[in-house]
C-alpha cells in the first residue's frame, strides 16, 4: 500500500483560482493531477544518471490515475494533459540548446537554426550507431504505460 499526501499553499490555490474552502472540492481533481503528474514524480532507478530519464515507476503510475474528481476524465485529455506537462518541461531545455548551436552556427532565426543543425544531427546519428526512430521508440516505451 502507497500514501500519498500533499499540502498546497494559499498561493499555490490561488494559481488554480481557489479563494475559498468550497472551491477546493471543485478543483480537487485537477489538484491531485498536477501534484501527481506535473510537480512530483517517482521513478524507478536505472543505470543513467540522470534521473528525469529513469522510468515512472509502476506505482506511481498508480497513484497519478486515482481520481478525486466527481466525474471520469477521458483518455484523450488525460493524455493531451500530460503532453503539454512534458512538453512544458522539455521547450525550455531545447530552446537552450538551440540558441547553444544558433550561437556556434552563426544563425539568428530558429528555422535557419533548425536546418543548419539538421545535418550535425544527422552525422551524430550515423556515428552514433542509433537512429532517431530507435532512440525514439525506446523512450516511449519508458514513458508511455
Amino acid at each position: 500500500m502507497l500514501r500519498v499526501e500533499a499540502e498546497i499553499g494559499r498561493e499555490a490555490l490561488r494559481e488554480f483560482g481557489v479563494s475559498a474552502p468550497d472551491d477546493v472540492l471543485a478543483v480537487a481533481g485537477d489538484l491531485w493531477r498536477y501534484g501527481t503528474g506535473e510537480w512530483l514524480f517517482y521513478r524507478s532507478p536505472t543505470a543513467d544518471a540522470t534521473r528525469s530519464r529513469w522510468p515512472i515507476a509502476p506505482e506511481w503510475r498508480a497513484v497519478q490515475q486515482a481520481s478525486l474528481a466527481h466525474e471520469p476524465l477521458g483518455l484523450a485529455r488525460l493524455r493531451a494533459g500530460r503532453i503539454a506537462g512534458s512538453l512544458r518541461r522539455v521547450v525550455p531545455g531545447l530552446t537552450g540548446y538551440l540558441v547553444g548551436a544558433a550561437v556556434h552556427l552563426g544563425t539568428d532565426q530558429l528555422e535557419e537554426t533548425f536546418r543548419a543543425v539538421h545535418p550535425h544531427l544527422r552525422s551524430y546519428e550515423r556515428r552514433s550507431e542509433h537512429p532517431f526512430l530507435e532512440r525514439v521508440a525506446r523512450r516511449r516505451a519508458e514513458v508511455e504505460p
